[in-house]
């Protein structure tokens, strides 16, 4: 049977009609669809790296906080060489994990005159201090004085790879001390420096383990300039400290200490 051909003309309408429905439907579809948005590839920048400078300075204007008192003390005697006697205070912290800073400001010094910086600093930052306190009167010759004061220091860290071997040290000489502390730096541990005045250089070379460590030398201000073996060491901060006075007993100097201290504590 053979269809007219007005019904041949109304299929192909409909067909077409279909088709044209289905266009306009898949032309909605699309503009509706959303569009996944392109990736855009920025440079990732890279991780900073703290360099030696970015974690010594101290801090430009330390926050203030209010003095904690010293916790009480575990009174000490070490053993010094040639059976010598050695007084010494031994504050803990918590946790015990925390830095140890060792403190000697020399022989027959006035430990109370360097107490509030050391309480400023454990206010901002929690360690154990061993307080080294020789008693003996100051020695005139500069030969003796070294020798006595590389004698404390080494009854001092003797004692300490006892009591704290897994934490970190922190040595703050002042005077004769300072001018010792380079002589016992050469230790295999996290340890560093900050030297008070010191009266005299090395007597030898610092090996570079040493002279590569953190160190703090406060000088007095003065006409004469910096000695060279102060300003060749690698990572040697100065600080100038007033002419006319110790230095522990000035405000401002003991803001500052603190600061110092509280960054050679934390991790290198």
């Amino acid at each position: 049977m053979v269809a007219s051909p007005e019904l041949a003309v109304s299929r192909l309408r409909a067909l077409l009609v279909l088709l044209l429905a289905l266009l306009v439907i898949g032309l909605v579809w699309r503009s509706c669809r959303p569009v996944p948005a392109k990736a855009v590839h920025s440079p990732v920048p890279p991780r900073p790296v703290l360099s030696d400078a970015a974690v010594t300075e101290p801090p430009p204007n330390p926050a203030p906080h209010q003095l904690q008192p010293m916790p009480p003390a575990e009174e000490l005697t070490l053993e010094m060489a040639a059976g010598a006697a050695l007084r010494a205070h031994w504050y803990p912290a918590d946790p015990a994990t925390a830095p140890v800073l060792v403190i000697d400001v020399g022989a027959a010094a006035d430990l109370q005159r360097w107490r509030r910086p050391v309480q400023a600093l454990l206010a901002q930052r929690p360690a154990h201090v061993l307080w080294l306190e020789d008693t003996q009167p100051r020695q005139p010759d500069d030969a003796l004085r070294r020798s006595r004061a590389v004698a404390r220091w080494t009854a001092a860290l003797t004692w300490l790879d006892r009591r704290s071997p897994q934490t970190r040290w922190v040595l703050l000489g002042a005077r004769d001390a300072g001018d010792a502390v380079w002589q016992v730096a050469e230790r295999p541990r996290p340890l560093s420096l900050a030297v008070i005045a010191p009266e005299s250089p090395p007597q030898t070379a610092l090996p570079p383990e040493v002279a590569d460590r953190f160190a703090l030398v406060a000088l007095p201000l003065s006409s004469e300039p910096t000695p060279t073996w102060l300003s060749q060491l690698r990572n040697v901060r100065l600080y100038a400290l007033a002419a006319d006075q110790s230095g522990a007993l000035d405000p401002q100097f003991q803001t500052d200490l603190s600061g110092w201290l509280f960054v050679a504590l934390g991790p290198r």
